[in-house]
């Protein structure tokens, strides 16, 4: 299990090695963990993780570590939700087959986010 833990670290790390993190917009499937959003709500959920924290623990430790201007990430389909850790802007735009998504528009020539709408495509 280590050695999966450390590969991905590796992984991620490699991705980050040539990038100005404070302008790298990352996307990836699961939710860091310990989000407002990682926490399973589904009400036909197993009992075993109905109000748990079931977020990735590596991506939670390499955007602390790497600090990106946005986290792009889904996997929760109960969350349509924008939050923060440190400076990184972590957005979860929702479940797709629900007509769900996020309009994330960046700013002309600046590394900086302008706004992020959540939107209900029916």
């Amino acid at each position: 299990m280590k050695e999966k833990i450390d590969k991905k670290e590796n992984i991620i790390d490699k991705l980050f090695h040539k990038t100005e993190p404070e302008r790298t917009i990352f996307i990836g499937h699961d939710m860091p963990y310990n989000t407002k959003f990682d926490v399973v709500t589904y009400s036909g959920a197993p009992e075993a993780v109905k109000g748990k924290h079931i977020g990735d623990r590596i991506l939670r430790k390499e955007i602390e570590k790497h600090k990106p201007l946005l986290y792009v990430g889904g996997h929760m389909h109960e969350h349509q939700e924008k939050m923060k850790i440190g400076k990184t802007i972590v957005v979860n735009p929702g479940y797709g087959r629900d007509g769900k998504a996020a309009i994330i528009e960046l700013s002309d020539g600046k590394p900086k986010i302008e706004s992020i709408r959540f939107v209900r495509i029916k």
